[in-house]
């Protein structure tokens, strides 16, 4: 009888339309990868897990969480960050993750945008040499 209930009745939510439209960056890695950053919890195992989140300025967790807030200017820094390129695609993350999230495909995606879009991380040694040379 519940099973009836749930199945016909159109006022009860599903999974599947709760997140209809993904906006901003997460929107464009959904579109381009098929990976959804809304689906992340924040178990933080991703970044337990990865070998460089010790050399990263976002660990895998934080980098996911700045995609689900659609703010332009977490966004921004995402694309500047030193973490999508540290990133080795060694797949630890995804393996690790309960929710099956591939984040070396997305971090993939997160680089071929930066460059598109010629976004640099600024680095301690990108300003020293922007100091010595004018």
């Amino acid at each position: 009888m519940a099973i009836s209930y749930f199945r016909f009745n159109k006022n009860i939510m599903s999974s599947d339309t709760h997140h209809s439209k993904i906006s901003g960056l997460g929107g464009e890695v959904f579109e381009h990868t098929e990976v959804k950053a809304s689906h992340c919890y924040q178990c933080g195992k991703c970044s337990a897990g990865c070998p460089l989140s010790e050399e990263m300025d976002y660990p895998p967790s934080v980098i996911m969480r700045m995609l689900q807030t659609g703010d332009p200017v977490l966004e921004d820094k995402v694309l500047r960050s030193f973490s999508i390129w540290v990133c080795l695609t060694c797949e630890m993350c995804f393996a690790r993750c309960p929710m099956s999230i591939d984040i070396p495909k997305m971090m993939d995606f997160l680089r071929e945008k930066s460059v598109n879009e010629k976004s640099k991380f600024k680095s301690k040694r990108d300003n020293c040499f922007s100091q010595i040379i004018p």
